[in-house]
This record gives C-alpha cells, structure tokens and sequence, in this order.
C-alpha cells in the first residue's frame, strides 16, 4: 500500500483509504454514509452493481479530465461513458460553470468537531460566479445520501462543520445525453445530519468495532 502524504495525514489512491497522522485508519465520507445505512445496494446483483460501479468510476476520471485541463480526447472517451460525458460537458456549457482545478478530485481530511474525515469532493468552483459544489452522478433516480455528501465536501472546502457558504448539487448525467439537477439547499439539515452520521461512526470506533473491515 503507497501512502501518499496530504494536510492532516495520508491517502492510499489505489483503495480511496484515508489515514490519520499516526496512521490509522479514518472514514471517508462515502463509508461513513454505507456504514450508518445511507448508502445500502446490497438488492442491486452483484455483477449490474459492479458494471455500474466501473463506469461510474470511468466517466468520474474522464469529466475530472476535462475539470482540470478545459478538454479531452474524443479518443479516450470509451462508448459505454459517451453519453454521460457529453450530457457533463452540455451542463458546463449551458451554465458556466467553472470547476476550481486545484481541488478537483483532491484527497482532503477535515477534522469536524474533533472527529477526523476523509473527503474526496467532485468538482468544487463557481457558478455564475458564486461557490459551487458540484457531485457528478450516472444514475436515474436521486438519492437522499447525496445532500450529506456534499456537506461533507463543504465541510472539507472550506475546514468547517458548516453548510451554507455554497451552493450544493448533485449532477445526474443520463444516457440519453442530457441532465438533471438536484439542487441540494437544506443546509441546516444536511450539516446536522453529516455531523449525525460521523459522530455515531465515532463511537462505534470507540467502542472497539473494526469498521474497516465492514467497507
């Protein structure tokens, strides 16, 4: 396992793991969502849930691509992703979004009220020039796990436990080549619930639980 050393600690690229400066182990916020429930595919089959899971994975690489160098290669674009890239690229055209570079896909840990996690945002930048949180999504229906997700990557942005400094959205990026927004403006809410969420992932570490075997 290579650790690669970031602010507050150490992140392994290969398996999206977060660790502490004394090298234990910290939850993301995507296994802190899975571990309390939020985040449950066990009904999806495996092989449709693994399939689903490596275009995800695929188009996630290809639109941070374009985030931090303006374009891509055609020729790079495998066919089963095309149309979740071109419904991502009509989104930034249609609204000007412009993704910050420097943070697009950056491995940050964020201590919250204490509580250390690892955070990996999509594509943080600006929106008709205000803050943006932008969570990039190749799936049909929303999901509430979404609006703690992108507090979380608030959270991380600014080193805060606050929601409210940006606007935060999922993106869904369908296969006919178009998108949808879920706008995401509860932030009371979604920060309550993020700090929720952590704090009960916490005392089950506390506890003695090896949450890292269960994700």
């Amino acid at each position: 396992m290579a650790l690669m050393n970031i602010e507050g600690g150490f992140y392994d690229e290969a398996s999206h793991g977060y660790y502490g400066p004394d090298g234990k182990w910290l939850p993301s916020a995507t296994q802190v969502l899975g571990l309390i429930g939020m985040s449950d595919y066990s009904m999806v089959p495996r092989d449709i849930l693994e399939a689903k899971r490596r275009i995800g994975s695929e188009v996630h690489d290809l639109c941070a691509t374009i985030d931090k160098f303006g374009a891509i290669d055609p020729s790079w674009v495998p066919d089963e992703c095309k149309c979740y890239v071109d419904a991502y690229q009509l989104y930034r055209h249609e609204h000007n979004f412009v993704p910050d570079a420097a943070l697009v896909e950056k491995p940050i840990i964020v201590s919250v009220h204490g509580m250390l996690v690892g955070v990996t945002p999509d594509a943080p930048g600006k929106l008709n020039n205000i803050d943006a949180i932008l969570e990039r999504k190749c799936v049909e229906a929303p999901a509430a796990a979404w609006r703690v997700q992108t507090a979380y990557q608030e959270f991380a942005r600014y080193k805060t436990a606050k929601c409210g400094r940006s606007q935060r959205f999922a993106l869904q990026l369908k296969k006919n080549g178009r998108y949808r927004i879920d706008a995401h403006t509860d932030h009371d809410k979604d920060c309550s619930r993020a700090i929720a969420f952590l704090t009960t992932v916490y005392a089950r570490l506390e506890v003695g639980q090896k949450l890292w075997e269960e994700v």
